[in-house]
């Protein structure tokens, strides 16, 4: 192998470890924002809520946009936690009582835990939608302000969700 190629392979590594790092500390640690909130939708709709990003397809997908690959996975874990927290303020508001309902009966229906996939979506704002027997999160397909920002946006569409 020549130099450059060592040089190269040494990049993709250090890639890598930056990135699963960022993972560890920002997604699968219990203590992180986002597997609480998660927990928390969770204990508000009386079911297991289950979210498992596929990192490697969301980071080809936006690697692009961010210098900072850690940057990438704390923005990807803060659009998951701002959805989940979300979910947990309309599952318990009074006003949207139809919509928790229809939630629980769509799970139920079909599976025995609220499923949330994250995908990257093809604009620049996030949405959600339902397919066949899961909640899917799309992201927007750029660098985004900051994820707070898009608290509004989320919330409504998970709002509307049902009603497509």
């Amino acid at each position: 192998m020549t130099a450059a190629g060592i040089h190269r392979t040494l990049v993709i590594i250090a890639f890598y470890v930056k990135i699963n790092k960022a993972v560890e500390a920002n997604w699968t640690k219990e203590t992180s924002p986002a597997q609480v909130t998660i927990k928390q939708l969770g204990d508000v709709l009386g079911l297991y809520v289950s979210c498992e990003p596929d990192w490697k397809t969301i980071v080809s997908r936006l690697n692009n946009f961010f210098i900072d690959k850690s940057e990438l996975v704390i923005t990807v874990t803060r659009f998951i936690t701002i959805w989940a927290h979300n979910a947990a303020v309309i599952a318990t508001d009074r006003n949207h009582r139809c919509w928790a309902e229809t939630c629980k009966e769509k799970i139920l229906d079909n599976n025995s835990e609220l499923v949330l996939d994250v995908k990257v979506g093809e604009g620049a704002q996030p949405y959600t939608r339902w397919e066949d027997d899961h909640f899917v999160l799309y992201l927007p397909k750029m660098k985004p302000h900051p994820p707070k920002g898009y608290s509004g946006a989320i919330k409504e569409g998970i709002v509307e969700v049902f009603e497509r």
